[in-house]
């Protein structure tokens, strides 16, 4: 899960979980910020959020709607988009 990933990788002085090579933030507070390429990812005055940016799909979503994530892989699946999960 992605509070797993936040306690194995730990946070910042702003509580954010940080796993991307190019990454500012500011005023951005308890958020997980992913990234899998060299893609520069900028937040801005967002807390409790998930940013998650891979080569062909960018997710953003509050921390607390996991059970919502779960949706959109089911809904992925239901329309065949499965190079997305």
């Amino acid at each position: 899960s992605w509070q797993a990933m936040a306690r194995i990788r730990g946070t910042n002085a702003d509580g954010n979980t940080i796993a991307a090579k190019r990454y500012l933030g500011i005023n951005t507070k308890g958020s997980i910020i992913r990234s899998t390429d060299e893609h520069l990812v900028v937040t801005i005055g967002l807390e409790d959020v998930l940013v998650v940016h891979t080569s062909d799909a960018t997710l953003v979503a509050k921390k607390s709607d996991e059970e919502a994530v779960r949706d959109v892989v089911s809904q992925l699946q239901e329309k065949k988009w499965n190079a997305y999960l």
